[in-house]
């Protein structure tokens, strides 16, 4: 008879994008703590990957541990301040806690930020 194998077996020499593409399906699965681990390994073998810390950001909010979201998302914004969807994010995750004046003020950066993309020539927003 097979043993169980751990999560922290299994992911054992995965390579990061192997991480974030099981992450991604346990948490389409709404496997959250299968989710959750997954990410966390590839957020460890690559700090820099914005794939693992927005789909985090995700499961933690889905499991209501905002605390945590809010980590995961002022890391992603660390990593691209430019960037304005993570502006979106957290000023969602600031409503959720009833943090108004917070996400007002994410919300506005967000749009700065996208008048700004859509402003520039050759821009993807």
């Amino acid at each position: 008879e097979l043993e169980p194998v751990s999560w922290m077996q299994r992911d054992a020499g995965a390579t990061p994008a192997e991480l974030v593409a099981r992450g991604r399906r346990e948490l389409a699965n709404r496997n959250f703590a299968a989710a959750e681990q997954a990410l966390e390994t590839a957020r460890r073998l690559a700090p820099g990957n914005q794939q693992a810390w927005q789909l985090l950001i995700d499961t933690y909010s889905r499991r209501r541990r905002f605390a945590k979201a809010l980590e995961a998302v002022d890391r992603l914004i660390s990593l691209d301040p430019t960037a304005p969807l993570p502006y979106r994010t957290r000023g969602r995750i600031h409503q959720q806690l009833g943090r108004q004046t917070a996400a007002a003020a994410d919300f506005a950066r967000y749009r700065q930020l996208v008048d700004h993309l859509n402003a520039s020539p050759g821009a993807k927003p």
